[in-house]
């Protein structure tokens, strides 16, 4: 993908949700018709297994057009994992 090329961006900031992330993850994947996407995960402390369904994830969908970046943020709270997402939108 092209660096200026359009991209819609998603941000999904997530703790303990290892249950709901699947589902989540598969719902973005199979969207029909799309622009290239970023689509950006952002753990916000969890300590169940979120990180590693998301890194299944990334291993399986990642792809020229759909653009994938897995980050933490230490820092307790919503705002500030939604934050960190923002940050790394382009």
């Amino acid at each position: 993908m092209q660096e200026n090329a359009f991209a819609l961006t998603i941000v999904v900031p997530f703790l303990n949700r290892s249950h709901y992330l699947p589902r989540t993850l598969q719902s973005i994947a199979e969207t029909k018709h799309r622009p290239p996407l970023h689509l950006i995960l952002v753990d916000n402390g969890s300590t169940d297994n979120s990180v590693e369904e998301c890194e299944r994830f990334a291993e399986k969908y990642r792809s020229s057009d759909f653009r994938i970046t897995l980050t933490s943020q230490p820092t307790a709270g919503a705002y500030a994992a939604r934050n960190k997402g923002l940050a790394l939108c382009t």
